[in-house]
């Protein structure tokens, strides 16, 4: 299973059923809330975690400010207010490829992904 990091602004709900699917996930909001987005991207590269976010800054951290990359990132750029649809998303990638986010900074929307290798 996948190790995933998701970001403070991810919802408890998307949390909890990555976990309900057996992923190892550390949530922020648990552990470190209010924590620097550069040390979120320390954690996850030191624990070979994925991040799970909804902020749009971890492109620049990574690919402007060449801060050190973690396992992927997953960028999630939805409209809608579910809470229950960001894991909706990532589940439905991960059924068709279980290291499809490995190694990439993937925009997920509702309408595909995109990404750039990290």
């Amino acid at each position: 299973m996948t190790a995933f990091l998701a970001n403070e602004n991810i919802s408890g709900a998307t949390v909890r059923i990555l976990r309900d699917q057996n992923h190892d996930i550390v949530w922020i909001s648990e552990t470190s809330p209010s924590i620097k987005d550069e040390l979120v991207l320390m954690q996850a590269a030191a624990e070979r975690r994925i991040v799970i976010t909804l902020d749009s800054d971890y492109g620049d951290l990574i690919f402007k400010r060449k801060l050190s990359a973690p396992l992927g990132v997953i960028y999630l750029r939805i409209r809608s207010t579910d809470e229950t649809d960001p894991a909706r998303l990532i589940l439905k990638y991960l059924a068709i490829d279980e290291g499809i986010f490995d190694h990439k900074f993937s925009v997920l929307t509702e309408n595909g992904i995109r990404y750039k290798h990290l």
